[in-house]
């Protein structure tokens, strides 16, 4: 097997972007349970800072009970 900077008989370049890219598969199958628990988590944090920023006075700026209702549905 070549190693990476190892000339080539004949020239030719030496790539090793199908083992890359399997790494990068393998991350991706490690990461996925990982992401799928804390967007909810954080998406939750958001949503608790949104309605309370959205609450009260200025009158101008108070959510009509539409948008409450989107909210908490």
């Amino acid at each position: 097997m070549d190693t990476p900077g190892t000339p080539r008989p004949g020239g030719g370049a030496f790539s090793n972007a199908d083992e890359i890219a399997a790494q990068l598969q393998a991350r991706a199958a490690r990461m996925l349970p990982s992401a799928v628990s804390v967007v909810p988590h954080y998406a939750m944090l958001l949503e608790t800072q949104i309605k309370a920023n959205a609450s009260g006075r200025p009158d101008p700026n108070a959510p009509t009970g539409d948008y409450r209702r989107v909210l908490d549905a």
